[in-house]
């Protein structure tokens, strides 16, 4: 499947904690609980709880990739002298240039054999085993849905996500918004700057591309890609949803979403993310 340019604007929306409510259950209720168990953190089992939901949940670092985030937690742990393993296999093979998935990890370690970094793919496997459970039918955020139907009138819409196209086909179908988007892809596709570099590829003028965001990270991918961002703040999903709605994205197709405009609405973002507001 290819993405076909059809309309003159293009929009791109991450899926998890901007679309659909997913953030919060990836780390709070999967892939915290994973850790606990696998690294046998019971005795410090709220501290690592707390670092771990500042981190990937309410910090400039969230949306993280999901080792890295692993490996700032648990240096928390040993700074505090907390917990005392060693976490410098983990820290190489994030740095190694190998892709950051189980997959990319499973090539690490037939390559770099270790008893440390087979506990983290067993993390990894189980934090994702967590969160497919509790993620069935898991319903967007109020809003999501009126956007994203005034929007196609005017866009092509992509998904821009890290998570895998089988697992967006799912949430995105399951929320009957999988046909009205044009495109959906995912960690096959590469990063989330190189997904949006796919689409400038197809003929848009970057001027008439945004991306719908909850990280910082999703406006680093839409600056490297050259185009405009919208953020989703965390805990004023719904508000930043019917906002986009009823004023943003009209000013974006009219070309009044100026540098201005975007930058007051992200340093807003960036505040809530800081505790500043």
């Amino acid at each position: 499947m290819d993405f076909i340019k059809k309309m003159e604007y293009f929009v791109g929306i991450d899926s998890d904690g901007t679309a659909f409510d997913s953030m919060t259950i990836k780390h709070t209720d999967s892939f915290i609980p994973a850790a606990i168990e696998i690294f046998k953190l019971q005795e410090c089992e709220q501290i690592y709880r707390e670092a771990a939901e500042r981190i990937n949940l309410f910090s400039l670092m969230r949306g993280i990739n999901r080792f890295p985030g692993l490996l700032l937690a648990l240096q928390e742990m040993q700074k505090k002298k907390l917990w005392e393993g060693n976490v410098e296999e983990l820290e190489k093979y994030i740095k190694s240039g190998y892709a950051l998935s189980n997959t990319g990890l499973e090539t690490w370690i037939a390559e770099h054999p270790s008893d440390f970094m087979e506990k983290v793919l067993a993390w990894s496997r189980l934090g994702d085993v967590y969160f497919k459970k509790l993620t069935l039918d898991i319903p967007p955020f109020d809003g999501v849905a009126e956007a994203v139907e005034h929007m196609r009138q005017h866009a092509d819409i992509m998904v821009v996500s890290a998570a895998s196209a089988a697992g967006l086909m799912k949430d995105w179908g399951n929320a009957g918004l999988a046909q009205k988007v044009s495109f959906i892809a995912g960690q096959e596709f590469g990063g989330k700057d190189k997904q949006l570099l796919y689409a400038v590829d197809r003929g848009f003028d970057r001027n008439k591309m945004l991306m719908i965001g909850d990280a910082p990270g999703d406006y680093e991918a839409a600056k490297k890609a050259g185009i405009h961002f919208y953020p989703v703040i965390p805990g004023k999903e719904k508000e930043c949803w019917n906002l986009l709605c009823r004023k943003y994205f009209n000013l974006f197709i009219t070309g009044q979403y100026d540098e201005i405009t975007e930058s007051a609405l992200y340093q807003e973002f960036l505040g809530c993310l800081k505790g500043e507001a």
